[in-house]
């Protein structure tokens, strides 16, 4: 498969390090290397997305998707044993909410409104009709975000210890970056091993939008995460013209940009 993709036009493999373990991407890695050897007049960099403040759901009961209906009230735990259905979503990391916050699901597909929040756990309504299957996104503002500051920092270390300093990507794609500080704190974890690794920051929120300007002038790159900031824009006009001004400002700026889905 992979050497269909480079035949057809691959020339960036995006490693997302949320959507399976530290091994399962350093076969994705190996895979590659093995096949560029094969198809020696094909280039091919290798980008990182580190987790970070990424969070997902896991896995769906059965395979199955789980299809869940508006004003039902769902359980909301962190446990890898637990698997998704119409009752129950399991996620990748304790979610900080209280009751009376919302949170999306798969960019904004499924909207949910917490109900109570007892330790780890969490009962919530749902607001929309949707279907649940693997690995989905799961929204929360930054403010909530900041809640897990501490946790977001030792997974950042983690991968890089345990992935990116292994294979030596040519890029790491930084999840949610808000300020400058959050690209400066990766260029430090890399130190000077990783320091010809390029850095690109992913815009996810309107503070990311606000220190647009400061985060370019640190960073390697901007991917343009279109779902993640339409949850935080209520108008989604708004939206194509904040991604207008983020190209417009990259090109002057002469930094790299990708538009996300």
């Amino acid at each position: 498969m992979i050497g269909f993709m480079l035949e057809n036009g691959m020339d960036i493999a995006r490693i997302d390090l949320s959507m399976g373990s530290h091994e399962d991407s350093l076969q994705l890695v190996e895979a590659l290397k093995k096949s560029l050897k094969i198809k020696t007049h094909h280039k091919c960099a290798v980008m990182v997305d580190l987790q970070g403040s990424q969070i997902r759901t896991l896995y769906v009961k059965d395979g199955q998707p789980a299809k869940v209906k508006k004003n039902q009230t769902l359980k909301v735990v962190s446990n890898p044993e637990v698997r998704v259905d119409d009752t129950m979503i399991s996620t990748n990391m304790v979610l900080p909410l209280r009751a009376g916050e919302k949170f999306f699901i798969d960019d904004g597909g499924l909207e949910l409104e917490v109900v109570e929040a007892v330790g780890d756990e969490i009962k919530a309504r749902v607001l929309n009709n949707y279907e649940l299957k693997d690995l989905m996104a799961v929204n929360l503002t930054g403010e909530q975000l900041d809640q897990l500051a501490l946790e977001v920092m030792q997974r950042d270390e983690l991968d890089i210890k345990e992935v990116v300093m292994k294979v030596s990507p040519d890029i790491i794609s930084i999840p949610n970056v808000r300020k400058p500080e959050d690209v400066q704190k990766i260029r430090e974890i890399l130190g000077q091993e990783g320091e010809i690794i390029k850095l690109f920051a992913r815009i996810e929120s309107l503070e990311g939008i606000e220190n647009y300007e400061q985060i370019m002038q640190i960073c390697d790159g901007i991917v343009v995460m279109r779902g993640a900031l339409g949850c935080e824009l209520a108008d989604q006009e708004k939206l194509f013209v904040a991604q207008k001004w983020m190209i417009e400002r990259a090109n002057v700026m002469g930094k790299t940009i990708v538009i996300g889905s």
